[in-house]
């Protein structure tokens, strides 16, 4: 057991615990140290014994400010495809921010003579907007539930946080390309008039078909944009599958023009592909019988106008967690860790996010319907 005496010689009896001094390289070993602490046999009961011995409303800061560096960590492992298939941008504030894009159609150089003038090319413009929006969640732990924590679910209020924050970005990103039925009929007409559908199961020769709509797609002159694909985006149920197409080397076929039954092999052309399993294919598109098997071909988002781009604000690019005040004292000591009303401890994790659609061309969807 760890004692109360024991807290107080490891934190000290006249240390504030003040933002500054935590920042400190022996702040940092003692918020090292808290989280430590917390995961000892005492459970949470320790968490009050820290309070009582800081005795010191700053506690609040050191516990949150370790929790935003784990969820920061945390994030990072989550898999989430967005990042692949979008390009990442920075907004100021929550105003729609524009997004002008020059049309800069491509030509051959124009032969002249001696005495004629030069010929031109006028530039179009196209404008997009994206709006960063405030998106949040929060959550209470009871004073029971902690003092009764055996399987230290307090210590997962970070990675709760994370994967939530992962998930709503991802669905942001995929709700762009994607509704209830199918794909987004806005970027990727049924009727295929932007050259960009498919209702091809997942196969190296529709990777192939799609990567052909992909090549041939033309500027405003239209001259062909050559864009070539980077990786594709399957839901969960197809990952396996897509390893299997993109990690053979070769392949073996049967060549029926020539005689049925030859057998004739050669290089995999879509081996080397990235693969982007993107979990929120089958929600966002939920009344898609056949959404298990719907995917996407993309192109680089950076070296390509993108088909989505995904924006963070400038002042806060990352997930934060935040925690509610304390509001109680225990007489004669320090603040308590629960609230006065109902002995709770309150947790709020917020990302400022936002997606928009640009540009078809970069993107090919694939719907399946049987």
């Amino acid at each position: 057991m760890i004692s109360e005496g024991k807290f107080k010689e490891v934190f000290g009896h006249g240390q504030r615990m003040t933002k500054e001094y935590l920042n400190s390289a022996d702040g940092l070993t003692k918020r090292r140290k808290v989280q430590e602490f917390l995961r000892t046999i005492e459970g949470m009961q320790s968490y009050g014994k820290l309070c009582e011995a800081i005795g010191t409303s700053d506690f609040s800061y050191l516990l949150t400010a370790d929790m935003n560096a784990q969820l920061l960590a945390m994030q990072k492992s989550v898999d989430v495809s967005y990042p692949l298939w979008t390009r990442q941008i920075r907004v100021n504030d929550f105003k729609s921010t524009p997004l002008p894009a020059l049309e800069a159609p491509i030509r051959r150089l124009q032969e002249r003579g001696e005495n004629e003038g030069l010929g031109k090319t006028y530039l179009g413009e196209s404008n997009f907007t994206i709006q960063a929006k405030n998106y949040a969640d929060s959550l209470e732990l009871t004073r029971q539930a902690i003092i009764n924590d055996a399987l230290g679910v307090f210590n997962s209020v970070p990675e709760v946080f994370s994967r939530a924050a992962a998930q709503t970005a991802e669905y942001l990103a995929t709700s762009k390309i994607a509704i209830a039925a199918g794909a987004d009929t806005a970027l990727f007409p049924t009727d295929d008039s932007h050259g960009n559908y498919t209702t091809n199961e997942l196969s190296v020769s529709s990777v192939i078909a799609a990567a052909n709509k992909m090549a041939i797609q033309t500027d405003a002159s239209g001259n062909p944009l050559n864009i070539q694909p980077k990786g594709i985006m399957v839901p969960p149920a197809l990952k396996w599958k897509a390893a299997e197409i993109i990690d053979a080397l070769t392949l073996e076929r049967y060549d029926l023009s020539s005689e049925v039954g030859y057998k004739t092999s050669g290089n995999n052309p879509v081996a080397g592909l990235e693969i982007a399993v993107n979990t929120q294919i089958p929600v966002v598109s939920a009344s898609n019988t056949y959404k298990n098997k719907q995917w996407y071909l993309y192109g680089d988002p950076v070296a390509n106008r993108p088909t989505v781009a995904f924006a963070t604000l400038n002042s806060a690019p990352t997930p934060r967690i935040f925690r509610k005040a304390p509001d109680a004292q225990v007489l004669g000591g320090a603040m308590d860790q629960y609230s006065y009303e109902m002995s709770t401890i309150g947790y709020k994790v917020e990302w400022d996010i936002g997606a928009a659609q640009i540009d078809y061309r970069c993107m090919v969807a694939n719907v399946p319907t049987s």
